[in-house]
């Protein structure tokens, strides 16, 4: 009886190792750290959160070792105990190792806080926003005499950059003396031309805009490639819809195993379609097809034009520019050509596959809007050729460049504007 009494003392002070731990952490942090939890010096903050799973595994372990004498085979519960430890110790050590490693910038949740009605925009609690979850200066509530107020709508290639394309075309407009122009960035890493759409209506209009910049098309032309096949979605709005919370089967036993950082690593494709169910969707949607590439076309183009008629009837422009890409560039660099080869390996398409995608939409895009009756306060321009005339490494990624390349961007955007508001105090002039 002794021996079954200490045995269960030893499996509570197993268990009272979390709870432990965590005041353990949350000492540390209070005296290395800011008292939120977070111990940036220490990889502690990262195997407190695989603690538990190790414990189940060291109580499975001497479960099954306390008990072998009720089985014929002492060897198949060391091999099990075994099995048990060495999972136990490797998901421990994945836990620190992955949530210890630095994640690209704008791919968390400092970048994509859930928001009301827009799906997500920056959080401001992060240090890397303004109040409103945007870069740079906030706008005043009440807009000053004279006061011309232009705000650019768009992605990450809008909302980051050192500067972003916003504080350049903002120099500019300082530099040839348009004092009286504030240029504003509400661009969010992520976004697609529909959630430009819902932040114009719901986070710009307040802010009564004379002009506003969308400078986008990249994702809504590739995302649908590797992520929410569905032309117009946000990127991972599949990840909402299919919430374990909204489940009709709630899946216990993937759930369980998600929670497990070395799972995740063997089974990721099981789990991102339990979670996602991507490829369902691609079935359903046709995915890869010139049908489907040519929805992802007017998905787009009746986000911009709806964008624009609602900006119209509040008294503002809006100027949409489709923005270059990696695929689009005439002389790609060395550099470049491998970055193309890299993301159609993700892509699961060939490089030829990935570029008529690509030329499919854009060139669907531009005939749809030159047909179109766009309202007179509407102005669209196609950027994919600004970078033909250079040979060397522009850009980054599919649809990111490299800061030098950014002030090329904002110069054409700069003129663009500029003619416009020229057009605005000269009715005649010709924009």
């Amino acid at each position: 009886m002794q021996g079954w009494v200490r045995r269960g003392l030893i499996l509570l002070a197993l268990v009272a190792v979390v709870p432990l731990a965590r005041l353990l952490q949350s000492l540390l942090s209070k005296v290395f750290g800011q008292g939120d939890g977070e111990i940036s010096a220490f990889a502690i903050d990262h195997a407190i959160g695989a603690l538990p799973t190790l414990v189940i595994c060291v109580v499975i372990c001497l479960l099954l070792w306390w008990l072998r004498d009720h089985y014929s085979k002492t060897g198949w519960v060391l091999a099990t105990c075994t099995c048990v430890a060495v999972f136990g110790a490797l998901n421990f050590a994945a836990e620190i190792a992955i949530t210890s490693a630095p994640k690209p910038r704008g791919d968390d949740n400092l970048h994509r806080f859930p928001y009301p009605y827009i799906q997500f925009k920056g959080a401001s609690a992060s240090g890397e926003h303004n109040r409103l979850g945007y870069g740079g200066p906030v706008p005043e509530q009440v807009k000053r005499d004279g006061e011309y107020r232009i705000f650019f709508l768009g992605a990450s290639t809008v909302r980051f950059g050192d500067p972003p394309i916003p504080d350049l075309v903002q120099r500019i407009f300082s530099e040839e003396g348009f004092e009286n122009v504030r240029v504003f960035n509400f661009g969010v890493s992520g976004s697609n031309s529909g959630m430009d759409l819902a932040r114009l209506v719901f986070e710009v209009l307040p802010y009564e805009p004379n002009m506003v910049v969308i400078y986008s098309g990249g994702n809504d032309i590739n995302l649908p490639l590797v992520a929410d096949p569905r032309p117009g979605y946000p990127f991972n709005f599949m990840v909402y819809e299919n919430h374990p919370l909204y489940a009709k089967d709630y899946p216990t036993v993937a759930l369980t195993a998600y929670g497990s950082y070395l799972v995740r690593l063997i089974a990721r494709q099981y789990l991102s379609e339990k979670f996602g169910g991507r490829e369902r969707l691609r079935r359903d949607t046709d995915w890869n097809t010139d049908a489907w590439r040519g929805r992802i076309a007017d998905a787009y183009v009746r986000n911009l034009e709806v964008s624009a008629r609602i900006a119209g009837a509040f008294g503002s422009k809006l100027v949409a520019f489709l923005q270059p890409s990696l695929l689009t560039k005439a002389n790609p660099s060395q550099e470049e050509r491998e970055l193309v080869a890299h993301y159609s390996k993700l892509a699961d398409l060939s490089a030829d596959s990935l570029q008529a995608h690509e030329d499919f939409i854009r060139d669907s895009i531009n005939a749809r809007l030159l047909k179109s009756r766009r309202p007179p306060d509407f102005r669209y321009d196609d950027l994919s050729q600004i970078y033909d005339a250079s040979e060397t490494a522009t850009f980054s990624d599919l649809i990111h460049t490299h800061q030098q390349a950014k002030t090329v961007v904002a110069q054409r955007i700069f003129e663009t504007l500029r003619d416009m508001l020229a057009g605005e105090r000269d009715p005649d002039h010709s924009s």
